[in-house]
């Protein structure tokens, strides 16, 4: 017997694909541009708060994804912008959540 339910999951792949059919050509523009100038004033004038760059990195990186994917580029280089900037933007998420995770960690233990 086979349920509906017995689907398997979807991937962050098919998660994050079909979030960006949501946005618009604009909001991803404003997105990476937003990311990337937020980006270099954290890492400027506050380096202290990488965390929050790692963040504003992310941010660029999927707007940079999203306009690469959308764009009128030869085939080959878009596909390999889009998942560089997604490599990328997977990488800094994942350093974000690690480092939120090892400073809870630090704290709850001492």
């Amino acid at each position: 017997m086979t349920h509906a339910d017995d689907a398997p999951e979807p991937t962050l792949a098919v998660l994050l694909a079909r979030a960006s059919t949501r946005v618009s050509d604009g909001q991803a523009a404003v997105a990476c541009g937003t990311g990337i100038a937020a980006t270099a004033a954290v890492l400027l004038f506050a380096p202290d708060w990488w965390r929050v760059a790692l963040a504003t990195f992310t941010l660029a990186a999927f707007g940079t994804a999203i306009v690469a994917a959308r764009s009128h580029l030869r085939p080959r280089l878009a596909h390999a912008i889009h998942v560089t900037t997604l490599a990328l933007g997977v990488m800094a998420t994942f350093a974000l959540g690690l480092s939120l995770l090892t400073r809870v960690l630090g704290i709850w233990i001492s």
